[in-house]
C-alpha cells in the first residue's frame, strides 16, 4: 500500500484552494503553479501527490526530559549524522546548516516552533538528499510511563525512485531513534 496522499485541491475561482490534513500534526508546503478554471464556472480540481514517511518511538523517559535534547533546532549532537550543527540567520528566518559524516551540508529552515506543545517543523532548503518540497515535524509527546516521539514529512522524490528517496529519509529518522532509545532506554 502506498503512503502517497493528495497535497492540494483547487476548485472555483484562481487563487481558491484548500489543504487536506490527515491529522493536526502535519504540515504542508506550496508549489507554485498556473490553475485556469472552466469558462462555464466548472469546478477543476489539481492534485499534487506527495510521498510520507512517518516514524514512532517509544521511551520511558518523561517528555520534558527529551524535549530538552531533541527540541533544541541548532544543536542536533544526538543525532549520529550531524557532525555539527550551525544555527544561521537569513533575513530574520531561523536556518540551521547540518555538516553530514562527508562533509556535505544539509540546509533546514524552521518553519514553526511550539516549545510548550513539543514540536517543530523544518522544510530543506538545500543539501544532498535525494528530495524536493521536502517539510517535517518532529512531536514529543507525553504518555503513561514515558513520551512517544512522531517524526514524519510529506516531499517528492527527486531524480530517484519514490521506493529510494523514502528510504533515505527513513533511515535518517531510525538512525536518530536508534540513538535515542542508546540514550534514554527505548
Amino acid at each position: 500500500m502506498r503512503s502517497e496522499r493528495p497535497f492540494i485541491s483547487m476548485c472555483g475561482s484562481v487563487g481558491e484552494f484548500q489543504v487536506s490534513k490527515s491529522d493536526q500534526i502535519g504540515h504542508y508546503g506550496f508549489r507554485h503553479f498556473g490553475f485556469t478554471p472552466a469558462n462555464d464556472g466548472a469546478c477543476k480540481n489539481l492534485e499534487i501527490w506527495m510521498l510520507e514517511v512517518e516514524r514512532r518511538l517509544s521511551l520511558s523517559t518523561g517528555a520534558d526530559e527529551v524535549w530538552d535534547l531533541v527540541g533544541d533546532f541548532g544543536d542536533l549532537g544526538w543525532h549520529p549524522a550531524a557532525k555539527a550543527t550551525d544555527l544561521e540567520d537569513r533575513d530574520g528566518v531561523v536556518h540551521r546548516a547540518i555538516t553530514l559524516p562527508d562533509d556535505s551540508v544539509l540546509v533546514e529552515r524552521l518553519e514553526e516552533m511550539d516549545d510548550s506543545g513539543k514540536s517543530y517543523s523544518y522544510s530543506i532548503v538545500e543539501g544532498p538528499l535525494p528530495v524536493t518540497g521536502y517539510r517535517s515535524t518532529l512531536v514529543v509527546a507525553p504518555v503513561d510511563g514515558g513520551c512517544e516521539i512522531l517524526w514524519r514529512s510529506d516531499f517528492e522524490a527527486a531524480g530517484v525512485d519514490d521506493e529510494v528517496a523514502k528510504d533515505v529519509v527513513a533511515g535518517i529518522y531510525e538512525a536518530g531513534f536508534s540513538a535515542l532509545s542508546e540514550k534514554f532506554g527505548g
